[in-house]
């Protein structure tokens, strides 16, 4: 039997390609990015780039998603508050904006505050 630790590298790379572009924090995002995935990878291997350089364009997918939708496609942005006295906000920035903080808060009642 012939082992290697890097056996299955790839397969591991394309799983959380699927993961990424899905989503992290949604599971129904993974499976439908995972098929993406698949879709585009073997679209893209036929007509495009070739099939020597199916991983390498797992590795771009990955990188563009995580540029411009980090939370992927399906996934949610949660937003913790620094401070323990304000709400955890847990939308999306670009659908909903965030509302802006109430004057009667602690930083509106400090004087040295302004």
């Amino acid at each position: 039997v012939f082992l290697e630790p890097n056996m299955m590298l790839g397969i591991l790379l394309y799983g959380f390609a699927g993961a990424v572009v899905g989503g992290l924090t949604s599971p129904g995002g993974a499976v439908v990015g995972g098929f993406m995935m698949g879709v585009l990878e073997n679209l893209a291997g036929t007509y495009v780039i070739g099939s020597e350089l199916k991983l390498t364009f797992a590795l771009v997918v990955i990188v563009t998603v995580l540029l411009f939708k980090p939370a992927g496609l399906f996934g949610r942005v949660i937003v913790q508050s620094v401070a323990p006295w304000l709400p955890s906000i847990s939308k999306d920035p670009i659908r909903e904006p965030i509302q802006r903080m109430p004057t009667n808060s602690l930083a509106s009642r400090c004087q040295r505050c302004g």
